[in-house]
């Protein structure tokens, strides 16, 4: 274990080791605690610091982008998802993950077509390396989801138009 602490300790500054563990406590706050908002100012935290490289935002962003999910905060959501799967393409990073998420929350908006391309995308990197293999296998849904909005592709224009113009009465609880 020294061996590995010494090796950690050359490798990382302070300030990565800092930012490293602000991190692992926002996913804590999240997972175990079910503190949004705790992990959401943290995760702000992190994008503001200078430690900050393009895979650290990428991973605060996508991060982000899926507490908001859980949140119900759709639009928040993929708001935080687009500019991390921008920073995707720069960083050569390809999650399923994040393509699941952002599905969800162009679904969850009503924009079923935007849903269905996203899906397909995370189906489509759903073989590619290990996290996105085991994602996939373990938590993933966008195969499922895919499969049901193909079913009905040709309404998917016609459904976004009537969630649109519904979207009050889909949004408030009913009585």
């Amino acid at each position: 274990m020294g061996f590995i602490r010494g090796i950690w300790t050359l490798v990382t500054s302070t300030e990565k080791r800092n930012w490293l563990r602000t991190y692992t406590r926002a996913v804590y706050n999240v997972i175990f605690l079910r503190k949004f908002d705790t992990a959401i100012g943290q995760l702000n935290e992190l994008l503001n610091s200078d430690a900050c490289t393009d895979h650290n935002r990428y991973c605060a962003l996508s991060f982000l982008g899926e507490v908001h999910v859980w949140k119900g905060e759709y639009e928040k959501a993929k708001g935080y998802l687009e500019e991390a799967l921008d920073l995707s393409l720069k960083t050569k990073e390809r999650s399923s993950e994040l393509l699941d998420f952002l599905g969800y929350a162009y679904f969850k908006t009503g924009d079923y077509t935007g849903a269905l391309k996203f899906f397909r995308l995370a189906c489509e990197y759903a073989n590619r390396g290990f996290l996105n293999r085991f994602y996939t296998k373990h938590f993933g849904q966008a195969e499922e989801r895919k499969t049901i909005l193909e079913e009905h592709e040709d309404l998917l224009p016609f459904l976004t138009a009537y969630y649109n113009q519904n979207r009050r009465r889909f949004e408030s609880p009913s009585k």
